[in-house]
């Protein structure tokens, strides 16, 4: 147990630079992330800032209701577009749909839309400030961006 560093993907520390932290989670179900992000508001930080990229169509249609109840303890939102994993788009289906769920929820929270990925590295960098926490999810290829992100900010740090 001594040399266990925990599993990846799992509230992993991927960077801190300028007083912002970066974790990378695999949360991809309502009760995954919203107990994801009641760990991150039990940190020392002043906003968690968390970030979801959906995981499936099916998923995002069937559970759209309970994942606008699992964001309710963040401070601030922002949802990419759907991981496919194999699956073929459902018209009408887009993390927008995510979107539309917290508003009609929880119009407090603050929530951004950002369909495509490669887009969050400079919006979060222009967003973020110290103290921050910022919380990546999903079980798609979000990992990645995470990874980017934190190598971005510890570059212009």
């Amino acid at each position: 147990l001594v040399d266990f560093q925990g599993a990846k993907r799992r509230f992993q520390l991927v960077g801190e630079a300028n007083g912002v932290t970066v974790i990378d989670d695999y949360a991809h179900h309502p009760t995954e992330v919203a107990a994801t992000i009641d760990a991150a508001c039990r940190s020392d930080r002043d906003r968690v800032i968390c970030v979801f990229q959906p995981h499936r169509f099916s998923r995002t249609q069937l559970l759209a209701a309970e994942f606008g109840e699992a964001f309710a303890s963040a401070d601030l939102v922002v949802l990419t577009n759907i991981y496919n994993a194999g699956e073929q788009p459902i018209p009408g289906v887009s993390g927008k749909l995510i979107v539309d769920e917290i508003l009609k929820q929880r119009a407090h929270i603050s929530v951004s839309y950002i369909p495509d990925k490669h887009e969050l590295v400079d919006y979060l960098q222009c967003i973020s400030r110290p103290g921050d926490l910022i919380l990546m999810m999903g079980a798609g290829d979000i990992g990645g961006i995470s990874h980017d992100l934190a190598a971005k900010m510890q570059g212009s740090g």
